[in-house]
């Protein structure tokens, strides 16, 4: 699309979902193809940690492991990303940072997806963290 000038890269939490095995390494090679044609092409990426889904049905001691590597590898200076916004620690209850904190989780209360509180605190971070860097 011509005069995009920034990709918003928020993705990987029905992939960790759907597995049956840890796919970080798999992702990760995903943000890294995506962030390089992003790059060729003049547009910078944020990535976007995969917020926290204890309590929901893909819920795992391999699935949080999997959400945990892919969230310290958006984070680091190894990604290729441009910065990221956390949403992980957005909306992650304090005493259990695991899982989705209670006044952000949907109607459907199943722990994956956040309600509207929620979607406004994503999208009052996000803004916080882009107003400053997005130019015209």
């Amino acid at each position: 699309i011509p005069g995009v000038k920034y990709c918003v890269l928020f993705m990987g939490v029905n992939d960790i979902g759907e597995s049956k095995t840890d796919i970080s390494d798999d992702i990760i090679r995903e943000y890294k193809s995506i962030t390089e044609r992003c790059h060729k092409q003049g547009i910078k990426v944020i990535g976007v940690t995969i917020t926290p889904f204890k309590g929901n049905g893909y819920y795992s001691e391999l699935h949080d492991k999997t959400r945990k590597a892919l969230n310290e590898f958006i984070k680091s200076d190894k990604s290729g990303f441009d910065g990221y916004i956390d949403f992980e620690a957005a909306l992650a209850d304090p005493a259990d940072p695991d899982k989705l904190d209670d006044q952000y989780v949907s109607v459907w209360n199943d722990y994956l997806h956040p309600n509207d509180a929620g979607y406004c605190k994503m999208g009052e971070v996000a803004y916080e963290y882009l107003k400053d860097i997005v130019v015209e």
